[in-house]
């Protein structure tokens, strides 16, 4: 998804240079060495990228998209339906998620979450 979105917004910048490589892991290879100063990646890969090397201190400047994610379980399961609804609402109103999101992704919700 990201490099189709940086190749679209390339057509009003021609003279930046796109550089692909195979794998993630080559990615934050490059960007913690300083072979590359930016990068079109989950926020939540500039965490191993800056835990690699903190001096670096990559960060998120803009979001290009965002991506709902949603909870998956059996149609017929009321029960577990009304307990998950009930967990997501506590830990909304407490902050707990935005915690726990924040961990893995080193940023806030989306806003609008949960409305």
């Amino acid at each position: 998804m990201g490099d189709r979105l940086i190749t679209a917004a390339q057509k009003e910048h021609p003279a930046v240079r796109i550089v692909r490589y195979d794998d993630d892991a080559s990615t934050n290879a490059a960007l913690t060495t300083g072979q590359q100063d930016y990068s079109v990646v989950a926020p939540g890969a500039l965490i191993a990228v800056n835990d690699a090397n903190p001096v670096r201190k990559m960060e998120a400047k803009f979001v290009m998209t965002s991506f709902p994610y949603a909870i998956g379980m059996p149609k017929d399961e009321p029960a577990l339906k009304a307990r998950m609804y009930e967990w997501v609402t506590k830990n909304l109103d407490s902050g707990k998620l935005n915690e726990i999101y924040m961990s893995y992704f080193n940023t806030p919700l989306p806003e609008g979450l949960g409305e």
